[in-house]
């Protein structure tokens, strides 16, 4: 451990600091997380706040989020008021106009909130479910605005990518999925927050073609947050069975094709093999 952290703070060479947090990531999961000392834990905090390299930030970031998750606490983050390093890094980076940091960071300060809550862990000075409602909603703004590179593609990566393990086997945005993630997260400690964030899926559900991986992870969403909150769903009724008939109207046009295309292959096989066809029988 002191070995990579010394290679992560020291080497000048990028490649090598990614190799580092690589190995850092397998150290965070769940067999080994509670290896990790307060003073492993704030040499990362202190690497992330001084850290240029998008790609290795992502990582370092992700590393601390797993620690949060797998040890189940966030004693080792040293959380005693609002200038604590790992709060001044979620701020600092949770409004960043890259989408593949502010997720994690958005993630990170996610899950520190919940394990607060939970824990009833007071942050003197600080609001820390109050602040990661306002970073996840940037987010949402963040996604909605497209940020998009020259050839016009989503220039992003999921959180989890940086440990050669895609998060979620699907075309759908990998930050979306970070994204929406922090909302379940965020809303099982919060349930204050569970109204907000269904106004802005459904905003975000509406503007969907209803047949995408990114319109089913927001209904997965919305499901969540109606199991966490009754009733949270009813000002969304019509946006939702306005998505059902899409779905559905698709549905019936793909059948259509497939019976089309089943049938020409059925006639193309008669003809070759000189086979009478009869389509009724």
């Amino acid at each position: 451990m002191e070995l990579l952290l010394k290679y992560l703070n020291d080497d000048p060479r990028a490649a090598v600091k990614g190799r580092a947090i690589r190995d850092l990531r397998y150290l965070s999961g769940e067999d080994w997380a509670h290896l990790w000392t307060v003073s492993n834990v704030s040499s990362v905090v202190s690497f992330s706040l001084d850290c240029r390299i998008d790609p290795v930030l992502v990582g370092a970031l992700a590393a601390l989020d797993d620690l949060v998750i797998h040890t189940a606490s966030v004693d080792k983050f040293s959380l005693h008021d609002a200038s604590a390093p790992a709060l001044r890094l979620c701020e600092r980076l949770c409004y960043r106009s890259d989408l593949e940091v502010a997720a994690a960071a958005a993630r990170l300060l996610c899950s520190l909130a919940a394990h607060c809550k939970r824990d009833m862990h007071h942050v003197e000075g600080a609001d820390l479910s109050g602040e990661a409602v306002m970073a996840v909603e940037a987010l949402f703004i963040l996604i909605n605005s497209g940020v998009k590179d020259k050839g016009g593609v989503l220039k992003v990566r999921t959180v989890h990518e940086f440990n050669c393990e895609p998060f979620r086997k699907r075309s759908t945005p990998p930050f979306l999925q970070s994204c929406l993630q922090c909302v379940v997260t965020l809303c099982r400690v919060h349930q204050e927050s569970c109204d907000q964030f269904v106004d802005v899926a459904g905003g975000m559900l509406s503007q969907s073609d209803g047949a995408s991986d990114s319109c089913h992870l927001l209904c997965e969403l919305l499901a969540s947050l109606a199991n966490t909150k009754a009733g949270v769903l009813r000002p969304l009724a019509p946006d939702i069975v306005h998505t059902l008939l899409s779905v559905c109207e698709r549905l019936k046009v793909i059948f259509q094709t497939f019976s089309f295309l089943k049938l020409h292959k059925l006639r193309s096989f008669s003809q070759v093999n000189h086979i009478p066809y009869y389509p009724n029988s």
